[in-house]
């Protein structure tokens, strides 16, 4: 009885630095920690278009989202 990670979605909004040549090393970290395998974890950069504080350059944010699934006994 119990819950597990099926799946999760990063969206790092930022505008420097791009996230493209992080996103591999990110994706084996973030899967490394939850236990599931890279493939099930999704990355992506967005920028704040020049807007607000994101698009001063004074900070970045992030929204993750997990999907938990029953464990199976």
């Amino acid at each position: 009885a119990g819950w597990h990670v099926s799946n999760v979605d990063v969206t790092v909004i930022s505008e420097f630095p791009r996230i493209a040549p992080y996103r591999d090393a990110m994706r084996a970290a973030v899967s490394g920690a939850l236990g599931v395998e890279a493939g099930a974890v999704s990355i992506k950069g967005k920028s704040n278009e020049g807007m607000g504080w994101i698009g001063k350059r004074e900070g970045l944010a992030c929204i993750a989202s997990a999907t938990l699934v029953p464990t199976k006994t």
